[in-house]
């Protein structure tokens, strides 16, 4: 479902040739001083015109905390499905992704916050080969992110996988509690993975 941005919030920046690389939506008039890096598997239809349902979830329950939200990916590919026809391009692109991604944690507010959402990683649709491309494009990307202070500032809106082994899950498959109540992760100890663990009180 497309949907216009609600007249609050818009589009201040876009980084996009053949591939979304990041997509910036920035409170209007808010009194809130934090940016939110959101991390999430690839770019769907979205654009700086009009909110696909990934988007507007986000939107209508994450952003309003934020003076600004910064959607990144692990591949900045655009597709909708089969993304197995992509491994080429997502191996190409995937230096260029952390490039653009590091050069927005550089540039974000002092004490900016990231989202994991992603999905499990581990339970890709599509081959081996695409499973394993993905989890390498967010390796490198989390192992950049590890050096820098958003490290101690992560949240995921749920943790999906299989025991120990837990990716940041997605916005469209959780209700929105999970959404308006994000949780503090840290990554799971002597894990080359970043597997994440919910923070406990």
């Amino acid at each position: 479902m497309i949907k216009s941005y609600p007249e609050n919030y818009k589009v201040t920046d876009i980084n996009r040739m053949n591939c979304r690389y990041s997509l910036e939506i920035s409170a209007v008039d808010s009194d809130k001083e934090q940016d939110l890096i959101v991390l999430m598997e690839n770019p769907s239809v979205g654009d700086e015109y009009e909110m696909d349902s990934t988007i507007q979830r986000l939107v209508d329950h994450v952003a309003k905390n934020y003076k600004k939200m910064i959607i990144v990916n692990v591949t900045p590919v655009v597709a909708t499905s089969d993304l197995d026809k992509y491994i080429h391009e997502i191996n190409e692109q995937k230096s260029k992704n952390v490039k653009v991604v590091k050069s927005i944690i550089d540039n974000a507010s002092d004490e900016a916050e990231l989202l994991v959402a992603t999905g499990d990683l581990s339970n890709v649709k599509g081959s081996d080969e695409l499973c394993k491309a993905l989890q390498s494009s967010y390796v490198e990307l989390m192992d950049m992110i590890g050096n820098t202070s958003l490290y101690d500032n992560m949240h995921v809106i749920s943790l999906v996988g299989n025991e120990n082994k837990k990716y940041g899950g997605h916005p469209l498959r959780k209700d929105t509690d999970c959404l308006d109540n994000l949780t503090d992760v840290t990554k799971v100890e002597h894990d080359a993975a970043w597997h994440l663990k919910e923070i406990k009180a």
